[in-house]
């Protein structure tokens, strides 16, 4: 590589507030605000994550945090990962919706064995993210569908044993909207009101 790639213009310092926070489980986040480019970092016992907003009106931006959906926040600091790791595999949802679908158009004397065997089946696919899940469960479900006569009937919706695939917000998105984000928020509520912001 020349020596012109690693030529830059200009380097500053910006001013950035770092809080510690360690909470009553044992786990720490550190959570860096930039006031001067609308910048949220934070590293945790349960993850690292940041966003930059671009404007965010005349408030500051630790009030702006504090008053902020927690839904909103960690949509915006979960922006950057896959969609896979915000949404997982319900293995509960979906099969309540089967049933559901079911219930419809069939009376439950004749889908009561077909269920009893659902209860049964594909344990290890629930909360999970990985890639092809939704394809090894329509794969490993389908000779249950066959067993049961059922797949013909299944085959006639839009997109067959996909319709029904169910999603949830995986451990790691929860752990982010429920754990860090109202953590945080709380935090800054706490230095607020001793008017240590």
């Amino acid at each position: 590589m020349s020596d012109d790639f690693y030529k830059f213009k200009t380097v500053k310092t910006i001013e950035s507030e770092t809080f510690d926070i360690r909470m009553d489980s044992g786990g720490y986040i550190f959570v860096t605000f930039i006031e001067s480019i609308g910048a949220v970092f934070m590293e945790s016992d349960f993850g690292a994550y940041g966003y930059i907003w671009g404007s965010i009106g005349n408030e500051s931006l630790k009030d702006f945090f504090i008053g902020a959906d927690k839904y909103y926040l960690s949509t915006k600091f979960s922006y950057n990962m896959p969609s896979r790791w915000r949404e997982a595999f319900s293995l509960a949802k979906t099969i309540d919706y089967i049933k559901e679908m079911l219930n419809e158009d069939f009376p439950i004397d004749e889908v009561e064995d077909f269920y009893s065997a659902l209860n049964d089946f594909g344990k290890e696919f629930d909360d999970t993210y990985e890639d092809g899940v939704s394809q090894r469960f329509v794969d490993e479900i389908t000779p249950l569908l066959q067993e049961h006569d059922l797949e013909e009937w299944f085959s006639g919706m839009d997109y067959g044993m996909y319709s029904c695939i169910q999603h949830e917000a995986s451990t790691g998105y929860k752990s982010l909207r429920d754990i860090i984000v109202p953590t945080i928020q709380a935090a800054l509520k706490k230095l607020q009101q001793t008017k240590d912001l």
